[in-house]
């Protein structure tokens, strides 16, 4: 008895249909792949290099996977139809993937030619400091501003608290702008007036490595600060940070 004449023979339509199921399994692997490994491999590319911001990176990720996934869906093709031994449509399949990869290859040169690295921002951070202690302070009645000529800019972050001996802190960070001078720093306190500190940063300053000394204000609103009896103090540090 032979073996073989004991196995099943498949229908006529499976037998049909198997060509074209094997095409459509192989190509939507590929899509997929294609799409992931794209999306990788230019994420690694931005990441490496550095380039751009985290839109810019996106945007050349999905992209990358938008070219990505008809290069890998014709690659699945071109494995698929070289087990049938289908030569036309195979190189074609294989032209299409010599296609996608050299558009890759080239977008993703663009992106690295034209793309800049993330710009650094200057940023001030500062700690006002009240003595003797008194009431805590609240943000609906103080605020700082920092002054560039007649502009005010608010900050970014704010804190308040106290520190080791009981005074009354305020930390804030302020974005520093690219052009143009830094004045001086207001602290506004409601029912109590404004006191001034002057600063003179010149536009885009370099970081520092610590904060400065404890400075002491430079204007006062007439009577505030006397009759209150109080010592206000402020010391800063400049940062730059890489915005990704």
């Amino acid at each position: 008895m032979n073996a073989d004449t004991d196995l099943p023979v498949a229908p006529l339509s499976v037998r049909a249909i198997r060509p074209a199921l094997l095409l459509i399994v192989a190509g939507a692997a590929g899509l997929v792949a294609g799409a992931v490994l794209a999306r990788a491999a230019a994420g690694l590319l931005a990441d490496g290099l550095d380039l751009g911001q985290a839109k810019d990176r996106f945007l050349f990720a999905y992209a990358s996977s938008l070219i990505g996934a008809p290069t890998g869906m014709a690659g699945g093709l071109w494995l698929a139809l070289r087990m049938r031994r289908a030569s036309i449509w195979r190189s074609a399949a294989g032209f299409v993937v010599g296609l996608g990869v050299a558009a890759l290859a080239a977008f993703g040169f663009v992106f690295a030619v034209v793309s800049p690295p993330p710009p650094v921002v200057p940023y001030l951070q500062v700690e006002v400091r009240i003595a003797p202690a008194g009431e805590p302070l609240r943000s609906n009645d103080t605020r700082l501003t920092l002054a560039s000529g007649r502009d005010g800019r608010a900050p970014t972050e704010s804190e308040f608290g106290r520190d080791g001996g009981g005074r009354n802190v305020v930390r804030a960070t302020f974005a520093l702008p690219r052009q143009g001078p830094v004045d001086h720093l207001m602290l506004s306190r409601r029912g109590l007036g404004e006191t001034r500190f002057s600063l003179n940063l010149p536009s885009d300053p370099p970081s520092t490595a610590d904060f400065t000394q404890w400075l002491s204000s430079d204007r006062a609103i007439p009577g505030a600060e006397d009759e209150r009896r109080e010592t206000i103090e402020m010391r800063f540090r400049i940062d730059r940070r890489v915005l990704r």
